[in-house]
């Protein structure tokens, strides 16, 4: 990769800035409700590292742009991983109110208004966090004017939670009810067809 800071390194490093915020959003209901105590998030900090805050041009390693934001979505993938994984041990019914916080930050989530299908599609690719755009995560099957469907060809996410013993399960509602508060207020509905295949259509 260039060494060169380019926008596709800003746009990446805003999506992980994004997963980030969830977490702490994760963490922060979760302590409300009692779930886990007001420490939890310095021993996560110390298990996973912090991310840090600031322009990307002023905190990353221009000279190995590719591994440091790689190294970020391990961070944050890890960081949701273990938040979700701990507070649902022995409690896996909380994972309703986890995936509470995912849809209200979605549905707060700023939003242009999406015209078309493909404008979707988009959108939800400038928020979800899907590995490196190199991994190419997502390939579309099939696409018209009132839907696209699209496959899932690699398992980004799931080594992060099988490391952990985590419920990979859990994962995938946090996604898909952040996806349904992104796309609350918009004329287009989200669908998990099986494991592998989503769908975006028109209201």
């Amino acid at each position: 990769m260039s060494l060169m800071l380019g926008p596709i390194h800003t746009w990446l490093f805003r999506k992980i800035k994004l997963q980030n915020e969830l977490v702490d959003n994760i963490i922060a209901k979760s302590i409300e409700l009692k779930y886990i105590e007001d420490d939890f998030k310095d021993m996560i900090d110390r298990r996973y590292g912090v991310l840090e805050d600031g322009d990307l041009a002023d905190i990353c390693d221009s000279s190995n742009i590719h591994g440091w934001l790689q190294s970020r979505i391990t961070l944050v993938e890890n960081r949701l991983a273990f938040t979700v994984t701990f507070i649902t041990d022995g409690n896996e019914d909380r994972i309703t109110d986890i995936t509470g916080v995912a849809y209200d930050f979605g549905k707060r989530y700023p939003k242009e208004k999406l015209e078309k299908v493909d404008d979707a599609y988009k959108f939800l690719g400038d928020v979800l966090v899907n590995g490196m755009p190199c991994d190419r995560v997502n390939s579309v099957v099939s696409s018209d004017d009132n839907s696209i469907l699209w496959e899932q060809t690699v398992d980004i996410h799931g080594p992060y939670w099988e490391c952990i013993s985590g419920n990979m399960e859990f994962y995938e509602a946090i996604k898909e009810a952040l996806i349904i508060g992104l796309l609350e207020e918009t004329d287009f509905t989200f669908e998990k067809v099986n494991d592998n295949l989503y769908e975006l259509r028109r209201k």
